[in-house]
């Protein structure tokens, strides 16, 4: 099997120690710390924010301020009895 041209090339880059060294790292990474309760809180909140301002823009298309579509809440929909079952 013949050898191609950049072979050389990356023998010489691999044989730098620091990069030497950054690939031993992502050889056997560290696994990553588990986010706290309240990050994962954030986050969710993070997203559910976004989600919703799409959401609303979806829904009132004719409206041009964001502000005023977050504004808007519907009510009395089929979700109530989700959120806040009757009982």
């Amino acid at each position: 099997m013949e050898d191609f041209p950049g072979r050389t090339l990356l023998g010489a880059i691999a044989s730098i120690p620091a990069i030497r060294g950054a690939a031993a790292a992502h050889v056997s990474p560290q696994p990553a710390p588990l986010p706290s309760q309240e990050e994962l809180l954030q986050a969710y909140s993070e997203w559910l924010f976004f989600e919703r301002l799409l959401l609303m823009r979806d829904i009132y298309p004719g409206e041009r301020n964001p502000y005023r579509q977050t504004a808007l809440v519907p009510c009395n929909t089929l979700a109530a009895h989700y959120h806040f079952p009757l009982r």
